[in-house]
């Protein structure tokens, strides 16, 4: 039903090449994605539907329309995460950047967080 809302987008996403980042990856999904699962849930397809009078489907509703503090957790790990996420790819590239570089994406990932 989401895909059918959200122009066949996918919440998670699976990539062997970005596989230490599937977690932030999926975080960021969602979080774009708020718009899209907000307005799904207040469907009458949705009310309709045999999954949204499940315990745990009541608990995801509750959590995605009423829980601001959700979704500022997910901020401010996509904004703490973000910069690591820069340097996992710079160390985990085909080419092996100087040591020096890595040390100054490092050096400038613990500012940003900071």
């Amino acid at each position: 039903m989401f895909r059918k809302y959200s122009k066949k987008k996918e919440l998670k996403r699976l990539t062997g090449v970005t596989r230490f980042a599937t977690p932030f990856l999926t975080l960021k999904s969602i979080d774009e994605s708020k718009l899209a699962l907000r307005a799904m849930l207040a469907l009458e397809e949705w009310a309709r539907c045999p999954y949204s009078s499940k315990m745990e489907a009541k608990k995801v509703e509750v959590i995605l329309l009423l829980d601001d503090k959700f979704w500022k957790s997910i901020k401010h790990y996509l904004k703490c995460a973000s910069p690591l996420i820069k340097v996992l790819r710079l160390v985990d590239g085909d080419a092996n950047p100087a040591m020096g570089y890595v040390y100054e994406a490092k050096d400038r990932a613990k500012e940003q967080i900071a």
